[in-house]
């Protein structure tokens, strides 16, 4: 894998420390600064697709609630209302019959 040389600037102490673990690891300062750089880009990413998956749940129930606001009132459970459903064997069209399938 190509490797790509940067130049950071750290406080003596966090270098000093940082020194410290390479050392006592048995690994180079390079290695550790790798190591802890994959696991924060690694955090932000999963952070930044939780993010994105909550908006969708977000515009999701936003949208099952102008539905439900279509509907009206109605005192049932959704587990009430989809059992409902199916005992009396409506369809999506608003027929009434057993389901295909």
């Amino acid at each position: 894998m190509p490797v790509e040389k940067i130049s950071i600037s750290l406080p003596q102490e966090l270098a000093q420390r940082l020194d410290e673990l390479a050392k006592e690891s048995g690994v180079s300062r390079s290695s550790l600064v790798q190591e802890a750089v994959a696991r924060y880009v690694a955090s932000r990413t999963a952070d930044a697709e939780a993010e994105r998956r909550h908006a969708s749940v977000d515009r999701a129930i936003a949208g099952l609630d102008e539905v439900a606001s279509a509907w009206g009132e109605d005192e049932r459970q959704g587990v009430e209302y989809l059992a409902d459903i199916r005992d009396t064997g409506a369809r999506a069209d608003g027929s009434e019959g057993p389901q295909d399938g």
